[in-house]
């Protein structure tokens, strides 16, 4: 990788985590939270051409997120499940891939809580995992036409 691109990379990643930080909403189950991070993955997939570069993206943030946030269980779930939401998402054309990436997030982490909890609790985070993926397809494609409009260059 070139140094110019690692270092766009490194600074959104921390701009996701940071973010999504700040926008941290737990859930009452213990079993997770809500967070904006899905918007920067599927922005990503929008704005990048290479399907690895998004699957670091997700990956690494929702695995440094998980780390910071203080829910060390989900670490290695979430660099899988959210790497490869970003990786599937970046295949064109986005509607039909956004919603392919979206069931696989919310799939992933039905079953990585049914792992590491029960059922119940699996199927509790159903919803709020389809509205953080709603939101975050949203709010890409919003952050997408202001990027375009105002003219920001990515790499």
């Amino acid at each position: 990788m070139k140094i110019k691109k690692i270092t766009f990379m490194a600074i959104y990643i921390a701009l996701l985590v940071v973010i999504s930080s700040f926008l941290l909403i737990p859930l009452p189950t213990s079993s997770g939270f809500i967070t904006l991070l899905d918007a920067g993955i599927f922005l990503a997939a929008l704005r990048l051409s290479s399907k690895t570069d998004v699957f670091l993206i997700g990956g690494l943030a929702a695995f440094l997120l998980d780390l910071l946030a203080g829910y060390p269980q989900w670490m290695i779930f979430s660099l899988l499940i959210h790497g490869f939401q970003g990786f599937i998402a970046s295949y064109k054309p986005h509607k039909i891939t956004f919603v392919l990436a979206s069931a696989f997030m919310v799939l992933g982490y039905f079953l990585a809580t049914l792992l590491i909890y029960n059922l119940p609790t699996a199927l509790s985070g159903i919803s709020t995992n389809i509205l953080q993926n709603v939101a975050g397809i949203l709010g890409a494609l919003i952050l997408n036409k202001i990027i375009d409009k105002v003219g920001i260059k990515w790499i």
